[in-house]
């Protein structure tokens, strides 16, 4: 378990120190925060560390937070391949966008949209 946390290290990517059993949450049993204020929290202390993206474990499993409008940019038009996936819950419904669509739906989506990010 402890290879797996330190998913973030190996890479040389700043991250915040998790805890076993719910990496960097809090027990989701006891906690008042809802999910998007733990991430909104995590945002703003990797922002006031400085650093353009950092790495964030959800439970297990390792999440990259990506702060910098241009490497977003650069993710979504020339690295989409490497980031396809994003662990979102997505039933295909009216929610379904860039940001939660996975694997082949989201290709199919992102050549529909990308003109619109190609200058």
């Amino acid at each position: 378990m402890k290879w797996i946390l330190q998913h973030w290290k190996r890479k040389n990517v700043p991250f915040l120190e998790p805890s076993f059993p719910f990496g960097n949450l809090e027990n989701p049993l006891t906690s008042q925060k809802s999910l998007p204020v733990h991430f909104q929290d995590f945002y703003k202390e990797f922002k006031r560390m400085g650093v353009k993206c950092g790495g964030i474990y959800q439970f297990c499993a390792p999440i990259l937070m990506v702060m910098d409008p241009a490497t977003i940019r650069l993710i979504m038009t020339k690295e989409f391949n490497y980031f396809h996936d994003r662990g979102f819950y997505n039933d295909g419904g009216i929610g379904s966008n860039l940001f939660t669509m996975d694997g082949d739906q989201w290709k199919i989506l992102r050549a529909k949209f990308s003109p619109t990010f190609t200058s």
